[in-house]
């Protein structure tokens, strides 16, 4: 395991600890952590289909703008690449993983009253996304040329059947090509990679 990995890890772990004491600090600030799967292609590399499946998991921390609005940042690990289905003429096989940092504009809706307090039913967020690019292996061994950065634009919601606990739909897209090639005919060309997450959120409060 390479050493940005473990220290992933190490962040995750001491999120864990010190979240719960965050959030419970304010009413203006919250956190949380997030586990969700990952379905992913890549722009460019002659395969098509969300085939590549992986996963995504960190930490959330939220800072209330107003009564309908939060500022949110994440700290996630995340897997992405593609790969060609068996009905495909092309082999393709590639995996990345990710250190992401999204930074999103929360917008919350749907206000519901319980006896244990009230919350927002339902939340839509959208932003941009840094990554960091941890390791990569490919069919064809070009590991060494991918982009060990990125930014991405993300549009999702959040979707709240208790105080604490959500699910979440998102689709996140490469603003800047992840790797950069000329093919036989001299022709540049450049991949994309963009893909769709189903996540399960727990908020402390």
């Amino acid at each position: 395991m390479n050493k940005q990995l473990v220290l992933f890890f190490c962040l995750f772990f001491l999120g864990c600890i010190f979240s719960p004491y965050l959030a419970q600090t304010s009413r203006t600030f919250g956190a949380g952590l997030k586990l969700g799967s990952t379905f992913c292609q890549i722009d460019g590399d002659d395969s098509f289909g969300f085939n590549r499946f992986g996963v995504t998991a960190g930490i959330y921390g939220t800072a209330k703008l107003n009564k309908l609005m939060n500022l949110g940042i994440e700290f996630l690990y995340s897997q992405r690449g593609s790969r060609s289905s068996s009905k495909e003429d092309v082999l393709v096989g590639i995996k990345l993983n990710y250190l992401e940092i999204p930074v999103l504009l929360q917008v919350n809706d749907w206000m519901i009253e319980t006896d244990r307090g009230s919350y927002h039913r339902i939340r839509f967020e959208g932003g941009l996304s840094l990554g960091r690019l941890l390791s990569a292996s490919t069919l064809n061994n070009l590991e060494d040329r991918f982009s060990k950065n990125d930014i991405s634009w993300i549009l999702g919601s959040q979707y709240f059947w208790h105080k604490n606990w959500s699910i979440s739909g998102r689709y996140t897209s490469s603003w800047t090509p992840i790797y950069k090639f000329t093919d036989p005919s001299g022709n540049p060309k450049k991949l994309k990679s963009y893909f769709l997450s189903l996540g399960l959120q727990f908020h402390f409060n």
